[in-house]
């Protein structure tokens, strides 16, 4: 079938040589299935020639299917125009391709556009939407947005500081080895003392509860 010319066929079989490390043989039907314009072809495309450290053409193809509407593929060119992998670096573009990832709902493009807005690259610093898409990442199980979302409400960039809001992202970040997050607590633990007791004693309450 993928003599014939169909698409999934030829994919399959990239996907085969690929796992068999038989790369010529890989790039050979990946490259049939992407010049169909199939955007899955065009990622795993990609995909093979980053394998093979060809930045240059594996940025044209993760842009291609990126253009064509694949998530991973619009986040991964927000990564080569950050880095300048294959391409000039690219602030803006970053954050336009990463954005359009994080809004069909990419948890690693949601965390990275939260960053971009709180630290005003590719984009101007908005810190509204930069919790936005912080709290979504986080809520997602993201560690980097979990600590900064815990920074927002330690620094009360979005009203009145809250202590145990900044507390409860914290931990969460940190149970997932975010060194960043342990720093912090341990700082609040010497700071805040009575806040940090509080929580904590809460903290348990919960788990015993739950048992």
């Amino acid at each position: 079938m993928a003599e014939q010319g169909v698409v999934h066929a030829q994919i399959v079989l990239a996907a085969r040589y690929t796992i068999m490390n038989n790369f010529e043989k890989a790039l050979h039907w990946a490259q049939k299935a992407a010049e169909q314009d199939d955007k899955d072809g065009q990622l795993l495309l990609g995909n093979l020639y980053a394998t093979l450290n060809n930045t240059k053409e594996a940025f044209i193809w993760f842009k291609k299917a990126a253009d064509n509407g694949s998530v991973e593929g619009q986040f991964i060119t927000g990564q080569y125009y950050f880095y300048g992998y294959g391409v000039s670096k690219n602030l803006k573009q970053a954050f336009e391709y990463t954005l359009k990832a994080a809004e069909k709902g990419h948890t690693k493009a949601k965390s990275m556009v939260g960053s971009f807005y709180i630290s005003g690259i590719g984009v101007a610093k908005d810190s509204q939407k930069a919790f936005y898409w912080a709290r979504q990442a986080a809520e997602e199980g993201d560690d980097i947005s979990q600590y900064n979302l815990g920074l927002m409400y330690l620094n009360g960039e979005m009203g009145k500081r809250d202590i145990t809001k900044a507390l409860k992202w914290f931990f969460q970040s940190a149970r997932q080895g975010n060194m960043g997050a342990t720093e912090v607590i341990n700082h609040i633990s010497r700071q805040y003392l009575q806040i940090y007791y509080k929580f904590m004693d809460e903290l348990v309450s919960k788990m015993l509860v739950k048992k």
